[in-house]
């Protein structure tokens, strides 16, 4: 898979590669109209059971999971990208070349605040 096509995947993008206006609703969206921040209590994620599933199959593996590994345990694509979206799963791209062959391997980990979540 392309880096490409993996940034459309995840929606990576810089920051600075917003536009002008979605940097000022990030920017403003934590105030109150009067300019004060809002406190809000950090939330502990809820996971579903397809989601709870999903962290316990990338658990067991130390370097992530591959993706015909975790299709061969029913994952879906959609289901990692939430995942990833909601920092409980991270990417990491490694480029492999072997036999005058080079290829780009996707594995999905979990995360620190991913096994957080398990345990809570």
């Amino acid at each position: 898979m392309c880096r490409g096509r993996l940034d459309q995947l995840f929606h990576v993008r810089p920051s600075s590669s917003l536009r002008r206006k979605d940097r000022d609703m990030v920017v403003t969206s934590s105030r109150t109209l009067k300019g004060h921040v809002m406190a809000a209590p950090p939330q502990k994620p809820h996971l579903g059971a397809e989601q709870r599933r999903a962290l316990e199959v990338l658990d067991l593996s130390q370097r992530g999971c591959s993706r015909p590994v975790w299709a061969a345990h029913g994952l879906t694509l959609s289901l990692l990208v939430n995942l990833v979206r909601d920092g409980l799963a991270d990417v990491q791209v490694e480029t492999l070349t072997a036999h005058g062959w080079t290829t780009e391997v996707v594995r999905i980990r979990i995360t620190a605040a991913g096994r957080r979540a398990l345990e809570g």
